[in-house]
């Protein structure tokens, strides 16, 4: 998993890390199902580990395909508390919230979906830190 791949999903992920108390068992919540790649292959990894490495005092209890949040107000379903966890939390449904992410939706008039994708994906393997110009 690239640098920037992973820090996004630790960050997600370290939500619920951060804030939890032996014994804590969290809701994690996924908008999207579990047999997509950022879920399946890098949510209920990420997942796993913690609650192996934390001896059994963190567990998840999850949620997937918008059973509890759909597509766009995962950040609404962690500021209610309704889960502790957004994995992936999509940032660039919630416009302004995160302003590193609106990078990626700047325009991209008289492109195409292939310089659009080898665009992005050389932002994610990118090893240039991003800061934020405010």
């Amino acid at each position: 998993m690239n640098r920037f791949a992973m820090t996004a999903l630790a960050g997600c992920l370290s939500i619920a890390a951060t804030g939890a108390q032996a014994g804590a068992d969290l809701i994690v919540a996924s908008s999207l199902p579990q047999v997509h790649f950022w879920v399946g292959k890098h949510m209920d990894l990420f997942a796993d580990a913690i609650e192996e490495r934390s001896g059994g005092d963190i567990a998840f209890t999850r949620f997937y395909a918008g059973e509890l949040t759909s597509v766009g107000r995962e950040l609404d379903a962690l500021q209610g508390g309704a889960i502790d966890v957004a994995a992936p939390l999509l940032a660039p449904y919630h416009e302004g919230a995160f302003p590193l992410s609106d990078v990626t939706q700047l325009p991209t008039v008289g492109t195409s979906s292939v310089t659009q994708t080898k665009a992005f994906l050389a932002l994610m393997d990118s090893t240039t830190e991003l800061v934020s110009w405010r």
